[in-house]
């Protein structure tokens, strides 16, 4: 994002001096040495939270006449309406530079105008954490006579339907898709060109629309997930509790810590993606979960484990003072009363208590599949995706079935952190299947997913992520065997095809396999009736449960 910063603000005119002002030197070192390679000197300020002083001083410092201050998360700033505000900064008699936003929206952020005078008196009279955390927010509370001159942004640019900052992981991902589409090497992302595509694809907003900005005195709540991953556990716990905490994270602006069981492998995923997280001790996890719910006000434990694990281990949860919400766990003894939510199409064939939540519409799925439900292919599908689990790779059964397809249909395994890829390649050697490739543990399989003809997976998690998505999926074998009525329902609603019936050998399932994919009217009518059924807004519903009523 630096980079895309700096390209932009290399072609304003009338910038005399980029000046990179930013925290503490050793926690700022590698920033420091990408944007000297570009020429640009820093400033180094060992008070994190005095943002405003930290400009101060930087003004001071570089003898500054003018201080144009550029937020370091806004990469889509436009250097058309800088190059403006500089001008009517220089020419005016004005204090600062403003736009007025009672009069009109206005899509440019992160971006202030003043005279290095009147940016000391901001310093000056920045009298509490807010005013030195937010640059410029003396000015709105009118105790000083500060002379401003107003900006009126391009007409076009008067809206503000999206967000333009980086404070997620969903804006990222949201800047990520912009970037992807409109980039070149020649020139920047022209303002102009984002708006058009959003108003082509206006599905683009709905990967961040959610995010929550916090009021001024808003106090974020805590919130501590408990679970587990490993090649014997496999992912779909922490895969949960990564959308449910991204969830309470970015809609609720809270606080999330993880508590894991001591596997390197889930420490790195959940450390990638910026979460805090403990490791289970030698003391053990009744001593770790105290020590963490004293030191950080936990609102509110989420659980999301093995149940023999939870009612052996942690049976000293319920005498906590911390409330406690289950997922995929029925209560019981001690539990009893406990909230809990079961991640699955519920068949309504026996009563749950009413403290139980089950159902579609609390199938725990990463908020950004909403998105790629709504998108629309730029090419038409055509590879058969093959899923298997974050420690399995496909049976051998399902590999030699594939046999059946011809060379030009591309066949693509997706496999997980835990899987033995070379065992993998090993089994793909000894067919007749060469037009293939392997991916282990991608950044982005949803895109796959997306651009996929047919989906061949085993059923739980990545399944329903596969439906809510509106791709083809086949269900090739069953992890657990109480999701058999689930499954035997979604297939009798045409919303997905068991070949696991049927298929006594590689050769049948092979059969069963090709049958859907030569039958296109039978594609569309389960991507359509996968989509119309299987939504993937629940992870909005459980965050709800677990962050009301504290």
């Amino acid at each position: 994002m630096i980079d895309h910063i700096i390209e932009r603000l290399s072609e304003v005119k009338g910038i005399d001096q980029l000046i990179l002002a930013t925290g503490p030197k050793e926690e700022n070192e590698d920033l420091a040495r990408q944007v000297h390679s570009y020429g640009i000197k820093t400033f180094f300020d060992d008070d994190v939270n005095d943002v405003t002083g930290r400009i101060a001083r930087a003004g001071e410092c570089f003898k500054a006449g003018f201080i144009v201050t550029v937020s370091g998360d806004c990469p889509l700033i436009d250097p058309e309406f800088i190059q403006r505000g500089i001008a009517l900064l220089k020419d005016s008699e004005a204090d600062f530079v403003y736009v007025d936003h009672l009069k009109y929206k206005c899509l440019h952020e992160g971006i202030e105008f003043h005279t290095k005078e009147n940016w000391e008196t901001l310093d000056e009279l920045s009298s509490t954490w807010y005013h030195k955390e937010h640059p410029g927010s003396v000015l709105k509370e009118g105790n000083h006579s500060f002379r401003g001159a107003e900006i009126t942004p391009r007409v076009e640019f008067q809206r503000h339907d999206f967000r333009m900052s980086v404070d997620t992981r969903s804006d990222l991902f949201f800047m990520n898709q912009i970037y992807q589409e409109l980039s070149s090497d020649d020139k920047i992302v022209d303002l102009h060109d984002v708006l058009n595509l959003i108003d082509k694809k206006p599905w683009l907003k709905k990967i961040n629309d959610h995010v929550h900005q916090k009021e001024v005195e808003e106090k974020s709540k805590t919130f501590l997930f408990i679970t587990q991953a490993s090649p014997e556990i496999g992912m779909g716990h922490l895969s949960r509790c990564i959308a449910l905490a991204t969830e309470i994270q970015e809609s609720y602006g809270a606080k999330t810590i993880f508590y894991l069981n001591s596997d390197e492998i889930a420490l790195t995923i959940l450390k990638q993606q910026g979460f805090i997280v403990s490791l289970e001790s030698q003391l053990g996890p009744k001593t770790d979960i105290l020590a963490i719910v004293q030191m950080n006000k936990i609102s509110r434990i989420i659980v999301d484990i093995k149940p023999d694990i939870l009612y052996s281990r942690f049976d000293f949860l319920p005498r906590m003072y911390s409330p406690i919400v289950l997922i995929d766990i029925l209560p019981e003894g001690e539990f009893s009363g406990i909230p809990s939510v079961i991640p699955a199409v519920n068949l309504d064939r026996q009563a749950r208590p009413k403290n139980v939540y089950r159902g579609k519409k609390y199938l725990i799925l990463k908020r950004e599949i909403q998105f790629w439900g709504d998108a629309q292919n730029d090419v038409k599908p055509d590879q058969i995706l093959v899923l298997s689990g974050g420690s399995s790779i496909p049976k051998s059964q399902i590999i030699k079935s594939l046999e059946i397809f011809e060379n030009n249909v591309t066949i693509k395994f997706i496999i997980g952190p835990f899987a033995n890829r070379e065992w993998l390649e090993s089994e793909l050697n000894d067919t007749d299947i060469f037009n293939y490739n392997i991916s282990q543990s991608p950044e982005q399989i949803f895109s796959d997913i997306k651009k996929a003809y047919l989906v061949l997976t085993p059923f739980g998690v990545t399944a329903y992520e596969c439906l809510a998505i509106g791709t083809p999926t086949v269900i090739t074998s069953i992890v657990n065997p109480d999701d058999q009525d689930i499954i035997e329902y979604l297939e009798q609603e045409n919303i997905l095809v068991n070949v696991l019936e049927n298929s006594n050998s590689a050769e049948q399932m092979g059969r069963n396999i090709y049958k859907l994919y030569s039958d296109p009217e039978k594609c569309e009518s389960l991507s359509e009736k996968a989509r119309a059924n299987i939504q993937a807004d629940g992870v909005k519903n459980v965050a709800n449960i677990i962050v009301s009523n504290i």
